[in-house]
């Protein structure tokens, strides 16, 4: 992905990143890093932008589900773009992810119907999760916008943040209920 492509085209890669990167922490796996600046695919020679994730150790079962949380990862950056911009190229982007996410879970499902069932479960899983998180992938994603790469300790220190003012924002909004004040009605200054 060229960086003289039109705003709109970054804009939704950008999105698309943010989705992965979010999916990725939210599902309890690291980020290691976030860009648009394009590179290119090895396996491909095709341009791209990326997320690299840190996927959680440990026993074959944790590996088990690191391969569902792998696919829903992998599934949530066009789901990302597309709810970003419905009438994106998604596919044009997302390419590799959709091939990849075929290939994976070929190797998880012990059959055609069972590997098409977990992509159907995985792509709902991902808009799911993207629906649930809008408010952070769209701030994410206005920040790799601005800036065109996020190391992972930033990327997770912003996520971070968000949920910390959110946090605070319900907890003074309890304790005013919990005083008796009224909600806010009409505009400040009438």
């Amino acid at each position: 992905m060229s960086m003289d492509r039109p705003a709109s085209v970054i804009l939704a890669a950008a999105y698309h990143e943010a989705g992965h990167a979010v999916a990725s922490w939210r599902q309890g796996d690291g980020i290691a890093g976030i860009t648009i600046i394009p590179g290119v695919d090895p396996r491909t020679g095709r341009p791209h932008g990326g997320v690299f994730t840190l996927p959680k150790g440990g026993d074959r079962s944790a590996l088990s589900g690191w391969g569902h949380r792998y696919l829903v990862t992998t599934l949530a950056g066009p789901a990302s773009q597309r709810k970003h911009d419905p009438r994106s190229n998604v596919l044009s982007c997302a390419g590799q992810d959709f091939s990849d996410a075929r290939m994976f879970a070929a190797a998880m499902a012990r059959s055609r119907e069972s590997e098409r069932a977990l992509l159907m479960w995985a792509q709902a899983e991902a808009r799911a999760l993207i629906a649930a998180n809008w408010h952070l992938i769209d701030i994410l994603a206005r920040s790799l916008f601005r800036v065109r790469q996020i190391e992972g300790a930033s990327a997770i220190a912003i996520l971070e943040a968000v949920e910390r003012a959110e946090a605070e924002t319900e907890r003074i909004l309890f304790l005013r209920r919990a005083k008796g004040a009224r909600p806010f009605q009409g505009a400040p200054f009438e």
